[in-house]
């Protein structure tokens, strides 16, 4: 490599304005990577990198090659003397793919358009990550040694800017970084990582839960619907096609004479069924709601009652349907007063369990050689793209009047060093 720098830089210049004499150099096999300045030309230079190979590349605009230091300068510093300036003599785009990063030195910065391109690593205590500006799944990587690698995230995964991890596009604003690398889903699995909803004329409450590229079939509770964004929603609050509450109910909230008797709604029968009722939210749309067995839904009322109290819903229940389910009642609550007894609990005592996910970014100072891009930051360094633990909490109480969900939660977890 030195022999070859020695004789480029001893050449006659009395033609060199006329010869490409980087055109035959070929690059030698070297760890790190090194560079070799066009004797020709002040602003041109043969990138020999270990990863990407030989690329010929130009500084910005009004730099040239500084001999000495190895690194694009202004020209004033760079003393090209005999050395031509390249740019005033031809024209063009220049095609480049990385930049050489000179442990400590300031970065070459040609033309180019990978943003993360110019991004010079300097040594850290726990390295770091700096996100790619224009695309949502790519960040740079650099090592407590100052080593720059390029990392994707797992296909369907994006870098959230907050965490410092892979996580859900659901989570992750992506707005200012719409690219993404090309999907590599097959089936329902759109992407090898996410949730998909199945289509709807299939099904409007399951969905493919995509993992590394296996997929498990999952569904929402009774009379939910699956949202993309939202998950697990009411149909009047999503506007999926096929899945709204107007289309999947069939049943318009009268746009006048509503009462609004509940608060924030009014509610009314089911047109076929004595058992259901919709509420009419303040927005318009329907929410479709049951009453528990035995009881019926009272219009006049807008509670649930005993089918005996309703006129045309006398007989919505049979009578030894209604008397099973009252001894089924019964059973329960003479079973849970017993245990209640036997463990000393009072009878209304409530055990209640919350799940934090306490996540933060710690700042990391850095030395003044990390060299960023317009929208570029630093973000904490993790030890890999953690891809997001999932843990669902399904919670029934089977008393006589109240049922509750908890939906699922995602936790995650930083990684150190």
């Amino acid at each position: 490599m030195l022999l070859t720098l020695v004789k480029l830089l001893l050449m006659p210049h009395m033609a060199m304005s006329l010869t490409d004499l980087l055109a035959d150099v070929q690059c030698e096999e070297d760890p790190v990577g090194y560079i070799i300045p066009d004797p020709n030309h002040c602003d041109r230079y043969l990138d020999c990198d270990p990863v990407h190979g030989r690329s010929v590349k130009l500084c910005p605009a009004g730099h040239g090659v500084h001999l000495v230091r190895g690194g694009c300068q202004e020209e004033r510093e760079a003393d090209c003397g005999a050395r031509q300036i390249w740019r005033k003599q031809k024209t063009g785009p220049v095609a480049v793919r990385k930049v050489l990063t000179r442990g400590g030195s300031r970065p070459l910065a040609p033309v180019s358009a990978d943003p993360l391109a110019a991004l010079v690593c300097s040594q850290s205590r726990e390295g770091y990550i700096v996100h790619d500006p224009s695309q949502c799944d790519r960040y740079a990587e650099c090592s407590p040694h100052g080593v720059k690698t390029y990392q994707l995230c797992p296909d369907g995964l994006v870098l959230s800017l907050a965490k410092g991890v892979c996580d859900f596009p659901t989570k992750v604003d992506c707005s200012a970084r719409p690219k993404l690398q090309p999907p590599k889903g097959r089936g329902h699995c759109l992407r090898e990582n996410g949730k998909f909803p199945l289509p709807a004329e299939l099904s409007c409450s399951q969905y493919v839960d995509c993992r590394g590229g296996d997929f498990h079939v999952q569904g929402c509770a009774g009379g939910a619907v699956y949202d993309e964004v939202l998950g697990c929603v009411h149909p009047d609050e999503t506007e999926r096609p096929g899945c709204t509450a107007a289309e999947k109910y069939q049943f318009q909230c009268p746009h006048f004479g509503l009462q609004q008797r509940f608060g924030d709604h009014d509610r009314l029968p089911h047109p076929t069924d004595c058992k259901l009722y919709f509420a009419c939210l303040r927005n318009g749309l329907p929410r479709l709601n049951s009453c528990q067995e035995p009881l019926v839904f009272n219009p006049l009322t807008g509670f649930c009652d005993e089918q005996s109290n309703v006129p045309g819903c006398e007989g919505y229940y049979r009578e030894e349907e209604k008397v099973d389910t009252i001894d089924r009642d019964k059973i329960t609550n003479e079973i849970r007063e017993q245990l209640l007894k036997e463990f000393g609990l009072p009878a209304k005592s409530r055990v209640s369990r919350s799940a934090t996910d306490n996540v933060g970014t710690v700042p990391l100072s850095l030395r003044t050689q990390v060299h960023l891009g317009e929208g570029q930051k630093v973000i904490k360094k993790v030890k890999r793209s953690a891809e997001p633990g999932i843990k669902k909490f399904f919670h029934k109480n089977k008393s006589h009047d109240k049922k509750t969900k908890s939906k699922p939660k995602i936790h995650f977890k930083h990684h150190k060093h």
